[in-house]
């Protein structure tokens, strides 16, 4: 996942906007959503929310600017596995098989002569409940177009079941050149640890369907243990979980208390972690994360890298705090969550 960008550095009042919203288009029960003729930006953020309804999904594939060749090429994982790859595709090949949600946040260059580089990790579920993990694709793809930039974009579904009406694709768009307009990730809230307690709470925010968060935490050179996200206080085993730490072979846990980034302790100083959430208050609720982790402070010491993909299986109401938690030593008044969201 290469999440790591700050969505509100841009954002102060009188700054430049930064990834407004270009268009959107919810899903009818059929298997494609089109959302078509917005203006090309040179950064693309799409934000693709997709709901079974009657059967399967699958994929969730992109097609641009209604384009009828043989024109992508993608390179994938899921859920760590080894590489497959595919060129002249008529399609850029999107996540699995899910009779739920799907949880796709893709980024793209789009400069008109260029070809068109596609990156995202998607979650998609395995099944309802706690006792099922979800699952995640890593994807790196391509449209070979060098003479126009993207202003359509097409979701199409190989499944047996169709898009549902929950289902939402919304394009987002970023140019350095933009001094007009509206941002689309609006802060909700950022809160800073009180230095006594091992959970970091963000308090109460404003419920939103798309949540962007990041958060560091430190202990001041102390162990940090089992350290993950809970929402809305929940401590009940409601979650699960799965992921990789260091490239290894994949972690699962399920019917859990709290979402673990990748569990055991650490030895050490920091962690940073940027994970974007679908929020839709009568689904269950799917976490993308990249895990960064400082073990040691100096440059001869390697951090931890995980990615790890989560889910709170809540139907009956929609996240509105969150919770970072570290069962071994509390977090110092340096540590800090904050959240960015938008519906």
């Amino acid at each position: 996942m290469s999440y790591l960008i700050n969505p509100y550095w841009y954002a102060a009042a009188g700054a430049i906007p930064y990834y407004q919203e270009l268009g959107r288009t919810s899903g009818s029960g059929t298997d494609s959503i089109t959302v078509s003729s917005f203006s090309s930006k040179p950064y693309l953020m799409i934000l693709s929310s997709l709901v079974a309804t009657g059967g399967t999904i699958s994929g969730g594939d992109l097609k641009f600017n209604s384009s009828t060749g043989s024109e992508y090429a993608r390179r994938y994982s899921t859920n760590g596995a080894t590489d497959v790859t595919a060129t002249s595709q008529t399609v850029l090949h999107g996540v699995g098989t899910s009779s739920q949600t799907q949880w796709v946040p893709w980024f793209i260059s789009n400069s008109a002569d260029e070809e068109k580089l596609v990156q995202t990790t998607g979650a998609y579920q395995s099944g309802s409940g706690s006792s099922n993990e979800p699952n995640y694709r890593d994807i790196a793809g391509k449209w070979d177009n060098t003479s126009d930039a993207i202003t359509t974009v097409e979701v199409i579904n190989n499944g047996s079941g169709d898009f549902s009406s929950d289902s939402e694709v919304v394009i987002l768009g970023y140019d350095p050149a933009d001094t007009t307009g509206t941002t689309f990730w609006d802060l909700l809230i950022k809160t800073s640890a009180s230095g006594s307690s091992t959970t970091l709470d963000s308090g109460a925010f404003t419920s939103k369907k798309f949540l962007w968060v990041q958060a560091f935490g430190t202990t001041g050179a102390s162990n940090m243990d089992d350290i993950g996200f809970r929402a809305n206080s929940d401590s009940s085993a409601n979650y699960s979980r799965r992921g990789s730490l260091n490239g290894g072979a994949d972690f699962t846990s399920i019917n859990q208390d709290y979402i673990r980034f990748s569990g055991g302790a650490a030895a050490g100083n920091d962690i940073f972690i940027n994970a974007f959430i679908i929020n839709i208050s009568d689904q269950e609720k799917l976490f993308i994360m990249k895990i960064n982790r400082n073990k040691t402070l100096g440059a001869s010491s390697i951090v931890d890298s995980a990615e790890t993909v989560g889910k709170w299986d809540i139907t009956a109401s929609a996240i509105s705090s969150l919770q970072l938690i570290n069962s071994a030593n509390n977090w110092t008044t340096d540590s800090y969550i904050s959240v960015w969201g938008h519906d």
